[in-house]
């Protein structure tokens, strides 16, 4: 999870957190003095999210026709961005607006390399995934799945 923290009192934005190695939960919020309870005039605020080639995702807060006076929440918004690579740089474009205050600020992060699944299993750097040291080798219906068996480095078929 990355939290996006909008400072309305020194115009600046944080970022705690890290995301998952193929998804990313982006939470927004906004504090005044330090304090969750902020009162807004006519805020609104967004976020773009970006890889080498552009624009993943991106979002605009509030929505049309709605206006945001003020907020007790320690978060406004979640978001939950699916499909990310692996050891991948992106880019998080966070904005605020209110009542003539204007301020936004850019993030870069790296999604972490999977966590490996079985000591034996190799890391593929061109796939971006681990792999076992064979490939499973027995038949199975749609009613199973397979299972790796470090100990004694065999497949099995379990049923679901």
């Amino acid at each position: 999870m990355i939290k996006l923290l909008a400072h309305l009192d020194t115009q600046e934005w944080s970022i705690e957190g890290s995301p998952g190695s193929n998804d990313l939960e982006l939470v927004i919020g906004c504090r005044r003095n330090n304090a969750i309870g902020v009162d807004f005039v006519n805020a609104s605020f967004g976020f773009k999210f970006l890889d080498q080639e552009g624009i993943l995702d991106y979002a605009q807060y509030p929505p049309e026709g709605i206006s945001y006076s003020s907020t007790n929440e320690d978060f406004m918004t979640y978001n939950f961005i699916t499909d990310l690579v692996p050891e991948e740089e992106y880019v998080i474009r966070a904005w605020f607006k209110d009542s003539g205050l204007e301020f936004s600020a850019e993030f870069a992060i790296t999604t972490p390399r999977p966590e490996q699944p079985f000591p034996s299993w190799t890391y593929s750097e061109e796939m971006r995934y681990w792999i076992a040291p064979y490939p499973p080798n027995i038949p199975k219906t749609d009613d199973q799945y397979y299972s790796w068996n470090e100990d004694t480095q065999l497949w099995s078929v379990l049923d679901k």
